[in-house]
């Protein structure tokens, strides 16, 4: 594999990486009551009609993501560079 084709997988990935950031930033669970056993309403967080905690873990889920694709990204970006390096 040539240091072209990396540089271009290393691009495709960091364009992955900031979509699945984009998602982190802007995803949201609507908040619902939720009933335990006992047939009590559980107390939840909410903010504009969604539900804050679940939210949160949502959002890290999906930040996650995009951190193992930029992390791939750069990976792939070094050895690009000692790829070029060694050709010439």
């Amino acid at each position: 594999m040539t240091a072209n084709h990396l540089n271009y997988l290393s691009a495709g990935l960091a364009f992955f990486a900031a979509i699945l950031w984009f998602v982190s930033a802007t995803v949201q669970v609507k908040a619902k009551d939720k009933v335990s056993a006992d047939g009590w309403i559980e107390a939840s967080l909410e903010s504009y009609g969604n539900d804050v905690i679940e939210s949160a873990k949502l959002q890290q889920k999906w930040s996650r993501r995009g951190a193992y694709a930029a992390a791939a990204a750069a990976a792939i970006q070094g050895f690009a560079i000692l790829v070029s390096s060694g050709a010439n």
